[in-house]
């Protein structure tokens, strides 16, 4: 029998070449094809984008996309980076779609049989110049920066595409409704700089505060490396490999209102089943980027402010706009607009009975 140190070795290998096919898709040495070095932003340093606090328990669970694969029978795409960027912009419209924030009517084609916003991966991967060994964290966010992007349905991808196949020339059609997007969403980003005191597998890893604060933002796209374990695992324990995968953190467990370190696993999205997974509370955390969408004053609000009404206190002179919301986030949403707070529980739902002043009747 060999020694019992051989049949450690033989396991590790073992274990590494089995998760070969999760290994595909990080490639931080593709040269960027940054088309605005002045807008490369930097979360905590030079940047024009505003911190706001969106969903206060920074858990995008609720509102993200059925999964997608990024690999089929006969390819890997290596799109990593494209998918875990989409799904990223996908969440936070599907928030506004379901909290009735915007107007859908000019947005309708890119909103699924499910009712989701849904944007073509296979578009972004090709616009953002993905090689067989992958893309680096910025050129797809770049690419629907520049390009923007049609709807899955109008370029989607099939499982028996070849390389080929799915990086082909995308006709001109497809091209123009892609840029349509640009007329109502903007894409500004964040890169979230590593910790430069913590040195970890030969590389700087993120402050996972950072990653905290963050996702109540936006979710956040990730680097990480793939682990043993990473399709049957829960949580994914962390190992001692580079980084070479994309995915969408969604949320992290275990947030507390005082933003200390949080005290749970990290939950994300990732483009091979299961499509949600747990990350463990050490997992490293090599870059970090975040990309927010953000919708223009075509669709900004429209729904929202073609159904308020115009109130009179019956009992003064006062007069105001009343302006309904179709769920507690959307109530959160308006009531920043005003600058109001609204308290909450530990839970961090809203203590209505601290928030409501009172009651009226509607014609």
């Amino acid at each position: 029998m060999p020694p019992p140190i051989l049949l450690i070795i033989k396991f590790t290998y073992m274990a590494e070449e089995k998760l070969k096919p999760f290994n595909d898709g990080l490639d931080m040495n593709v040269p960027s094809i940054q088309t605005k070095p002045d807008e490369t932003w930097v979360f905590g340093g030079q940047t024009k984008i505003e911190y706001e606090v969106i969903l206060k328990d920074g858990n995008w669970t609720k509102y993200n996309p059925r999964g997608e694969r990024q690999k089929f029978r006969r390819l890997e795409t290596m799109a990593c980076v494209s998918y875990a960027t989409l799904d990223a912009i996908e969440t936070q419209l599907n928030r506004m779609i379901k909290d009735g924030l915007i107007d859908t009517d000019p947005i309708k084609d890119w909103i699924d049989e499910n009712g989701d916003f849904n944007l073509s991966d296979r578009f972004i991967a090709k616009m953002s110049g993905t090689t067989t060994s992958g893309n680096n964290m910025v050129n797809p966010i770049e690419a629907i920066r520049k390009y923007g992007c049609p709807p899955e349905s109008m370029w989607p991808a099939g499982e028996d595409f070849d390389w080929a196949t799915y990086y082909s020339n995308i006709p001109q059609n497809v091209k123009d409704k892609a840029k349509e997007l640009l007329n109502y969403l903007s894409f500004p980003y964040e890169v979230i700089l590593p910790n430069i005191m913590a040195k970890q597998v030969g590389s700087l890893t993120i402050n996972i505060d950072n990653i905290v604060k963050n996702l109540k933002q936006c979710p956040i796209l990730i680097a990480t490396a793939c682990c043993p374990g990473w399709g049957t695992d829960t949580p994914v324990l962390v190992c001692w490999q580079n980084p070479n995968h994309a995915t969408c953190s969604l949320n992290v467990k275990g947030i507390d209102d005082k933003e200390r370190m949080y005290n749970g696993n990290s939950q994300i999205l990732d483009h091979y089943p299961p499509f949600i997974k747990e990350l463990s509370h050490s997992y490293f955390i090599f870059y970090a980027t975040k990309c927010l969408a953000i919708p223009n004053d075509l669709i900004l609000k429209k729904k929202v402010m073609t159904t308020a009404k115009i109130i009179k206190d019956k009992n003064s002179p006062a007069v105001g706009v009343w302006f309904p919301a179709s769920t507690p986030d959307a109530l959160d949403t308006v009531s920043r607009a005003f600058g109001i707070g609204l308290d909450k529980k530990e839970d961090g739902s809203i203590d209505w009975d601290k928030v409501i002043d009172g009651e009226l009747v509607l014609k």
